[in-house]
């Protein structure tokens, strides 16, 4: 009688095991369908998925979009959030039941969705950089401030394109930028000088920009305001990450004035500005073990405040409407907030909410009708805008391809036109978004 070997019944064993297993992860041609399929369009960068289970044993099913691997390893459960997407897209998805080691063992149909697009604002890229700010001037033409490696610069567009000068040539890679223009029409950029550790304060009055030292700290998070009468208004971070100073040169030099400070805390995002009638306001979020927002003012005299938010991401912004009530637009993990401080206190508002963790910087602006405009990013990595133009919130998607709508600074003209700055950081650009 012929007998194999155990050496080859072990082979010809594996070989017929291997042939089993070759189905798996999204092959099974020939396997019935056994669960069905649903798809919901979320966004123009994802979508859900819900699917019936399969009626037998299975060790977690496979998820195929548009013929190859949607999720790297097998889910265990009968629902899926597919993110990061393109908009105006089609995708087709198939759900494998997967049963180790006997292979695919069950099948969904197919569904095939397709991706909406964004809003179709004017957007146009302005260079290589991050750390992007925004103003407009007199004559409603967008001012950018940002760092393009080493270098920070000034971005401005005029009836011929976009125009550009070097602010500092030197000042290292790392720190926010801010840019205001003040009634004169010059220029005004605060910004941190990483190589010199120092904090400085820019303008180009003269036609060329010359840059001097607001405080020797290092300011690695900083904004600026500027008042009617020309003078500068930074709040800012000292050598520690922190510590929260305040300076003016309101006195004919500079006087940094030492605000709050946090040791096991560090101040991720902090906002400025001066009101029509030469008072200051300034908020700024402190993450530690916990995240807080804080505002302060000087209507008293002095800068005073506290805490007026709690169970925040670290981005802040800041805005005062014409009966002067401040508006203050901030970030928590699932969810973008508007709180204002009519004179029964502090009110609170969800503008947006995710199914993810969102970007964690936001910027706010108020129209001539004292109207609410923010700019952020969900957690998509998408940029958003928000306004309750209408009476209700209503939002946008403004750019969904790739990850964009970091570090987002929004302006609106008298007209009622939007403008938005954001880096692409997929392609480490600065990018600039008009409408509607």
């Amino acid at each position: 009688m012929f007998e194999l070997s155990s050496a080859r019944v072990n082979a010809r064993l594996l070989y017929l095991l291997f042939m089993l297993l070759a189905g798996c992860g999204g092959g099974g041609g020939g396997v019935a369908q056994t669960m069905t399929l649903s798809v919901a369009v979320s966004t123009p960068s994802e979508t859900s998925l819900d699917w019936m289970p399969h009626s037998g044993l299975v060790s977690g099913y496979d998820i195929v979009r548009n013929g190859a691997a949607a999720f790297p390893v097998h889910v265990s459960g009968t629902s899926f959030i597919d993110r990061n997407l393109e908009p105006q897209t089609r995708y087709c998805y198939v759900i494998y039941a997967i049963l180790f080691p006997v292979g695919t063992v069950g099948q969904s149909n197919q569904v095939c969705v397709t991706t909406p697009g964004t809003a179709g604002w004017h957007t146009e890229t302005i260079g290589t950089g991050s750390e992007p700010a925004l103003a407009l001037d007199a004559g409603n033409q967008p001012h950018v401030s940002y760092r393009d490696g080493n270098v920070v610069m000034h971005a401005w567009r005029d009836g011929a394109g976009w125009v550009y000068a070097t602010v500092d040539g030197g000042a290292g890679t790392t720190g926010d930028t801010d840019i205001q223009i003040d009634q004169s029409g010059a220029g005004r950029l605060s910004y941190a000088d990483s190589v010199n550790f120092s904090l400085k304060h820019a303008g180009n009055a003269t036609g060329v920009w010359i840059s001097e030292t607001a405080d020797l700290s290092a300011g690695i998070v900083n904004a600026l305001a500027v008042d009617d009468n020309g003078n500068a208004h930074i709040v800012y971070t000292g050598s520690s990450m922190g510590d929260v100073k305040y300076v003016t040169n309101a006195s004919g030099t500079w006087q940094p004035e030492f605000i709050s400070g946090f040791s096991n805390a560090s101040v991720l995002d902090m906002d400025i500005l001066v009101d029509s009638a030469g008072y200051v306001h300034l908020v700024f979020a402190s993450v530690g073990l916990d995240c807080y927002v804080y505002y302060m003012n000087n209507t008293g005299g002095s800068l005073q405040g506290g805490t007026m938010a709690d169970d925040c991401k670290g981005g802040v912004a800041v805005a005062v409407d014409s009966a002067g009530i401040v508006h203050i637009a901030y970030t928590r993990q699932f969810s973008v907030m508007h709180a204002w401080n009519p004179p029964a206190g502090w009110q609170y508002e969800q503008v947006d909410s995710f199914s993810w963790i969102g970007g964690d910087r936001v910027g706010i602006a108020l129209d001539m009708a004292d109207r609410v405009h923010i700019a952020y990013q969900d957690q998509n990595g998408d940029l958003k805008y928000a306004t309750n133009v209408s009476g209700v919130w209503e939002r946008s998607y403004i750019d969904a391809v790739g990850e964009v709508g970091g570090n987002p600074g929004i302006a609106v003209d008298p007209a009622g036109r939007v403008s938005i700055v954001y880096t692409d950081q997929t392609n480490h650009t600065v990018k600039l978004a008009t409408g509607p």
